[in-house]
Order: C-alpha cells, then sequence, then structure tokens
C-alpha cells in the first residue's frame, strides 16, 4: 500500500515538473530571454502563508544556520523542475519493488546448490551438468524461460535426491 502511494506521489511530482518544464519554456518563448522558475518564488506564488510559517519552524526547530546556509541555498534556489525530479526518483525509489535474487522464478537459489555441493559427493558427470544448468539460468532472464522448464529444471536438480 504504502509503495502504491509513494510510486503514485512520484508519478504526479514527475507530471508537476514536466509542467513547470513546459511553462518555463513557454515563458522564455514569449519574453525572448531564459527564464526558470525557482522554488522560493513558485512556493510564494502558490501558498505564501507556509513558506513564512515554515522558516520558524525550521529556525526553532534546526537552529538558524540550517536555514540560512541549507534550506535557502541548496532548496529554494533551485529550479523548480529540477527539485520535484528529485524528489519524485526518490520516492520512486522508495515505492519500486526488491528485484528478485537470480533463480528466484525457478526456486532455485545458487547459494542452496553451493551448501548442497558441499555436503555430498557428486560425480564429475553431475558436477559438469550442474554447472551448466547454472550457467544457462544465469544467462537467461526469467522471462525467457517458461515454468514448464523451471518445473522440469527443478526436478532434475541432483540436490534434490
Amino acid at each position: 500500500m504504502f509503495r502504491f502511494l509513494f510510486r503514485f506521489t512520484g508519478l504526479v511530482l514527475i507530471t508537476l515538473s514536466f509542467l513547470f518544464v513546459v511553462y518555463d519554456g513557454t515563458k522564455s518563448i514569449a519574453d525572448q530571454t531564459i527564464y526558470i522558475s525557482r522554488v522560493g518564488p513558485t512556493w510564494v506564488n502558490i501558498h505564501p502563508n507556509s513558506l513564512s510559517a515554515f522558516e520558524p519552524a525550521v529556525e526553532r526547530l534546526a537552529g538558524a544556520w540550517i536555514w540560512n546556509d541549507v534550506i535557502q541555498p541548496y532548496f529554494l534556489e533551485q529550479p523548480t523542475a529540477l527539485v520535484l525530479v528529485i524528489i519524485s526518483a526518490l520516492l520512486i525509489l522508495l515505492g519500486s519493488k526488491k528485484t528478485p535474487r537470480i533463480g528466484a522464478r525457478c526456486g532455485i537459489w545458487f547459494e542452496d546448490v553451493g551448501q548442497h555441493l558441499g555436503r555430498m559427493q557428486m560425480t564429475a558427470p553431475a558436477a559438469a551438468n550442474l554447472r551448466e544448468q547454472r550457467r544457462r539460468l544465469i544467462t537467461q532472464s526469467p522471462r525467457q524461460r517458461p515454468r514448464a522448464v523451471c518445473r522440469a529444471r527443478l526436478a532434475q536438480a541432483p540436490w534434490r535426491s
């Protein structure tokens, strides 16, 4: 649920960033000068009371040097589209799914293979067959191999005996 909210909010912020790029481009073409909107003036145009309330809150909680040395130069004076893209990228990364380990789709974990190889005696042809299966699984992405092939390889796995 939270991942969905993070991704959705990130996509909305990317959309807003694109709108600010279009707005800046339109204004630049109309004035025939380069115009880049900054976060501070944009925030004042949208909701001035929240910015004026945010400053004393930050100074009270974190100190005046945070507002003067960090937030103003590194946040309020930056281009609005850039700040929105960075925040949206972080939100999308927070909301992204974890990538599965290699072999997760087939149910074969290579760490398990290594543990089983250490415990059992294998003949040379069986070890070569296992190395070949590992090589094929590594080189193929999970979308390239159908589930039936995964089940068949799992059934043939020498450590399952």
